[in-house]
């Protein structure tokens, strides 16, 4: 991926997972900047998120996009895909120093079933690859999420897609992240179509309702008519962009943008 540095961060039988690295220009040796680590959706690539990538680096901090299982092409299950997620932030904080990273300030974010990915990171406490060090905490900072998958359990329709496995359903409360908001929850913003036929923006709803009232820091940003996915298209493009750059700027995570700075 052009202006990226690419790193294997697991490996699982004969497949390896990629993180690709997209470095602020001006990152010297010995900074410690913030971070982000986005996961595509079901559909996607790594290089979904690279426009976001490139422009979070142009911003200041160490921006990644993060390769996963899939449930099509590596025939891994819904828990699969949660575990990988989690492994990748342990990854990159562990290697925090290399890479230039604060550890204490690693947001993390995705799209669709990526965005649910992101969400385990922060809530699925017992959702863990064999072999990961439990000691490295793979919760973010904040989370920025685009129309995310709020739990396996949102779609019972996905069961047989999930390929779920009979040692999963113990944990299916686990990827239920509702179940799991409480007062010490990251900070997150989520942008989420009114119109979506893949998520319900009435699981959006309830979801930020929730966490609000429980005094967590929680942005519902509506599209109105839009559907899935729309993230990535045109003006949505651009507005969930700038609208993500004030969010992190408003915890520290970017500096502010100078006046004449130009918006995504």
């Amino acid at each position: 991926m052009d202006g990226a540095t690419e790193r294997v961060y697991k490996t699982i039988g004969k497949v390896k997972l990629r993180l690709f690295i997209f470095s602020p220009p001006d990152l010297r040796p010995g900074q410690r900047r913030p971070a982000i680590v986005l996961f595509h959706g079901g559909g996607g690539k790594p290089a979904s998120f690279s426009r976001q990538c490139r422009y979070l680096a142009s911003r200041g901090m160490v921006a990644i996009t993060a390769g996963r299982r899939s449930l099509d092409e590596h025939g891994a299950s819904g828990f699969d895909v949660l575990r990988d997620g989690r492994s990748a932030m342990r990854w990159v904080r562990a290697n925090a120093a290399a890479l230039g990273i604060d550890p204490d300030r690693i947001a993390c974010g995705g799209g669709s079933q990526g965005g649910g990915i992101a969400l385990a990171t922060a809530f699925s406490k017992r959702i863990n690859n064999e072999g990961d060090d439990l000691s490295i905490s793979p919760v973010p900072g904040a989370l920025v999420l685009f129309n995310p998958g709020f739990g396996i359990r949102d779609r019972p329709e996905m069961d047989a897609k999930n390929r779920l496995k009979p040692e999963d359903l113990p944990f299916l409360d686990d990827a239920t992240y509702l179940l799991h908001l409480t007062k010490d929850a990251p900070p997150m913003i989520i942008f989420h179509g009114t119109a979506d036929k893949v998520i319900p923006f009435a699981h959006a709803v309830q979801f930020a309702e929730r966490a609000q009232s429980l005094g967590i820091r929680c942005q519902l940003v509506p599209y109105k008519g839009r559907g899935h996915s729309f993230y990535d298209e045109g003006r949505a493009f651009g507005d969930t962009l700038s609208k993500t750059d004030q969010f992190l700027v408003s915890l520290g995570y970017l500096p502010p943008r100078q006046p004449n700075g130009q918006p995504p």
